[in-house]
């Protein structure tokens, strides 16, 4: 987690990583919200050639949330020819992250909230796939 000096609005933030994308030379593939360990969020796909006079093409799926003054920013990247491959894959992990407070773990009040292992035996937040509807957007 990313921490800043005082709380950060999901709109404000994705409006500054939308920002830099379209200043930078990633295509923008996909946007959309997203829920993140239950919390309200955020997804952009990109793609840029990394290497001039390659075909190589290299997809960036970023996902995050905000709590507080915290930002959970997690990527998944691949080559475009793995991407659609690996998203099951993606999609478990995805799932299965989760966020506590440092309060549900006994310790003391104060500390900000924190990525905790996933034990294998818990639904998705929203009960669904956070990648429904993204190979489609990619195809």
């Amino acid at each position: 987690a990313v921490q800043f000096a005082q709380n950060v609005s999901l709109p404000h933030y994705t409006e500054l990583v939308l920002t830099g994308v379209y200043q930078s030379e990633l295509v923008l593939k996909n946007s959309s919200e997203a829920t993140l360990a239950g919390y309200p969020g955020y997804r952009i796909v990109l793609a840029n050639t990394p290497f001039q006079n390659s075909t190589l093409v290299v997809y960036h799926m970023n996902t995050w949330t905000i709590i507080g003054n915290k930002v959970y920013h997690l990527t998944y990247e691949a080559e475009e020819s793995a991407f659609n491959q690996h998203l099951p894959e993606v999609s478990q992990m995805l799932e299965s992250f989760r966020i506590a407070s440092n309060l549900s773990r006994g310790q003391q009040q104060g500390g900000g909230p924190f990525s905790e292992p996933f034990d294998g035996n818990q639904s998705g937040a929203d009960g669904g796939n956070p990648l429904s509807g993204l190979g489609e957007a990619l195809q």
